[in-house]
């Protein structure tokens, strides 16, 4: 195995888990707007500060991968609802 190709590998197992990450933010961000007393919907009023950090972690991930080789046009896609579209736009 080539040295290109691992690092492609690498590439690749390393947006997985920042994709999977994305989608489990926007949905906790916006499962809260739902008009429900279920408690599994009411719980994602609390942990805002928590969830705030966390996308801040996911756009640092997503500028990383945009600085090192060109996102795929699902990554925008993923990136673009946490928050991400002006800062990646303006690398």
């Amino acid at each position: 195995m080539s040295i290109k190709s691992k690092e492609k590998a690498l590439h690749f197992y390393f947006r997985i888990p920042v994709a999977l990450l994305s989608l489990v933010l926007v949905f906790s961000t916006a499962i809260p707007l739902l008009r429900s007393n279920v408690w599994w919907i009411r719980i994602f009023d609390f942990p805002r500060i928590q969830i705030a950090l966390l996308i801040v972690l996911t756009l640092a991930n997503y500028t990383a991968l945009h600085l090192f080789k060109r996102l795929q046009p699902w990554e925008y896609v993923l990136a673009h609802p946490t928050g991400g579209a002006g800062l990646l736009h303006q690398l």
